[in-house]
């Protein structure tokens, strides 16, 4: 609460002449709050959400699509599951194409070696991952239909997530192995 002095009136009822009150007296800003106030930012200068902070007071509000197509995304639903993947590559795997033009079993044996550089080829269904997300092992299918198995066998220290070596079966029982050696980076 402010108290605020008031001047002894003399016999006339007048305020003395050598009166003068200190705007502190009377509730009245500094000088130094004054200026402060003139610089100040105010309301009427700001949009309106910048006092009621609610989004419907912005101007210019971005467009919100209201489905995925609205901005060329796959609808949901509209996509490739894991079955369909599974079964489309395993009629692609099965099919005879892939060794219909091999002549000779050295070109099976050419075949194999080049499909085993890259694993990625030969894999279907799921892929069993570590920590890092480095694919430890998963279920291939050679194009002749025969099954196997692609085995981390080296995992990566310099690189979390890769694989430095591994193998890759053909056959069930096991009748070929297939080994990428270790990579060594230096």
């Amino acid at each position: 609460m402010a108290v605020y002095r008031v001047p002894k009136l003399d016999d006339t009822n007048k305020v003395p002449a050598k009166y003068v009150p200190d705007p502190a007296d009377i509730g009245a800003a500094t000088a130094a709050q004054g200026a402060k106030a003139d610089t100040a930012v105010q309301p009427g200068s700001l949009a309106p959400v910048a006092t009621s902070g609610t989004y419907t007071d912005l101007t210019s509000k971005p467009t919100i699509p209201a489905a995925p197509a609205d901005i060329g995304a796959q609808p949901a639903g509209d996509y490739a599951t894991n079955t369909d993947l599974t079964s489309g590559l395993s009629s692609k795997v099965n099919s005879s194409t892939y060794t219909s033009g091999l002549a000779t079993k050295q070109d099976a044996a050419t075949l194999a070696a080049t499909l085993v550089l890259n694993p990625d080829l030969l894999i279907v269904g799921t892929i069993t991952r570590d920590a890092n997300g480095a694919a430890t092992s998963a279920p291939v299918v050679w194009p002749d239909g025969s099954p196997g198995t692609y085995t981390a066998t080296t995992l990566s220290t310099d690189f979390p997530g890769a694989v430095d070596a591994y193998t890759v079966t053909y056959g069930s029982p096991v009748t070929k192995t297939y080994t990428q050696p270790a990579i060594v980076v230096s």
